[in-house]
């Protein structure tokens, strides 16, 4: 049965270059919020959700996603490989809705696969410059 899990996670964050590889500033004290979760793509190999929907706390605004995806069969080998991909948009109020797209080895949509998230959002606004 698919499900959530989330929890809060002090710590620091450092904002870096737009390659990601050069720190543009000092690090700062961030919390954010851990989001995991299972579920199973529809017959057009999509799946959507409002996150603040599935959350057991309302938290506000949610900022700067890292949304990753990954397909799990369980106890079950796959004959021809499969992808994921993810996507996430915000809306109005600070939600978030993420989505995940399945496809096939050919680049066509796959349909029903069984996939694992985990999402990290920080919680409290503050200025990465």
């Amino acid at each position: 049965m698919p499900t959530s899990f989330e929890w809060r996670q002090n710590g620091y964050a450092r904002p870096l270059d737009a390659e990601g590889v050069e720190p543009r500033s000092d690090c700062i004290k961030r919390q954010a919020l851990i989001v995991s979760g299972t579920g199973v793509t529809k017959a057009a190999g999509e799946w959507h959700v409002n996150l603040q929907s599935i959350l057991c706390e309302h938290y506000g605004y949610l900022d700067d996603p890292s949304f990753v995806a990954t397909p799990t069969f369980h106890g079950e080998m796959q004959p021809e490989a499969v992808f994921v991909t993810t996507e996430w948009l915000t809306l109005p109020g600070g939600d978030l809705e993420l989505g995940v797209r399945s496809w096939d080895h050919r680049g066509h949509p796959a349909p029903r696969i069984p996939f694992s998230w985990h999402l990290r959002v920080y919680l409290d606004v503050g200025d990465m410059g």
